[in-house]
């Protein structure tokens, strides 16, 4: 039933590309997508913990940072995919896990490993390699609208790991349903006035079209969210983690290759191979 479990978590980081993808080919409107995203995972946590909840103030208050870093990898995630290659942009956010990384090493005395040091090497490769293009036009360029939004979704995705980590050590391994929870709320009453404010043209468009590839993402998420906090106290972390990460990217880039026809150079190709094996030795 674990390996069965882990198959899922695997499939659904993939759908969240993958829906976060068609979702852009129907319409542009990042914010209100995040907002029905992180709705819809709400009430995989809700159903979940089947409304047996006990929040307190510290709890809601690592929702708030959770919160803020939710949305900056959500709403970087979009953008990138939106405006660069699904694969590229998928592999990087998963790079993201070096950030609780060297928080363990710097702030919680962990040990630097061997395979720690050889995965970030690795990942410094597949960085060059991935953003080397040479005169083919007909190569999906890496623009500068890319490049930020993919370090939000960067700096976010890995932020909420720490957060996610911080939370847990400081509680011992309690509340998770409210942490995620009380995130959710504060992401969508947060994000809903902008979106408001930003893409009041946009929303009718954007629910009406793309209201179930949001839905369908949110789901995803909540989904992988939930299914890593349980597949963590079954299963060793060394095992759980190289699988569903390297499994996403190989999901995901070969979506992009076989069914969006993503033109990708051979030494893109061959970063993104290393990057699944970075990600590997970054989690053993």
């Amino acid at each position: 039933m674990n390996y069965f479990l882990m198959a899922v978590t695997t499939a659904a980081i993939s759908a969240q590309s993958l829906t976060t993808k068609q979702y852009n080919k129907k319409t542009n409107a990042p914010i209100i997508f995040t907002v029905m995203s992180a709705i819809s995972a709400l009430l995989v946590f809700l159903i979940s913990s089947e409304f047996k909840l006990s929040f307190n103030f510290e709890t809601l208050l690592y929702s708030l940072f959770f919160a803020l870093c939710y949305s900056s990898a959500l709403l970087g995630i979009t953008v990138a995919i939106a405006s660069g290659p699904l694969s590229i942009s998928a592999l990087i956010q998963s790079y993201a896990l070096i950030i609780p990384t060297f928080y363990g090493i710097l702030f919680l005395g962990e040990q630097v490993k061997t395979t720690t040091v050889i995965g970030f090497i690795l990942l410094v490769i597949s960085l060059f390699a991935v953003n080397y293009i040479k005169g083919d036009k007909n190569t999906q360029k890496i623009s500068k609208k890319w490049i930020i939004a993919i370090i939000f979704a960067f700096i976010g995705n890995g932020m909420c790991s720490t957060v996610q980590k911080i939370q847990q050590v400081a509680s011992g391994g309690k509340y998770k349903s409210e942490l995620m929870i009380g995130a959710l709320i504060i992401t969508a009453i947060m994000l809903l006035p902008i979106a408001f404010f930003t893409e009041k043209n946009k929303i009718k468009t954007s629910v009406k079209k793309g209201w179930y590839w949001a839905t369908a993402c949110g789901i995803a998420n909540g989904i992988v969210n939930l299914l890593v906090m349980i597949l963590g106290g079954k299963l060793p972390v060394s095992l759980l983690f190289p699988v569903i990460s390297a499994g996403g990217i190989i999901l995901s880039s070969a979506i992009s290759l076989l069914f969006y026809k993503e033109k990708l150079t051979k030494i893109q190709l061959f970063g993104v191979a290393i990057g699944v094996v970075s990600i590997v030795f970054l989690n053993l």
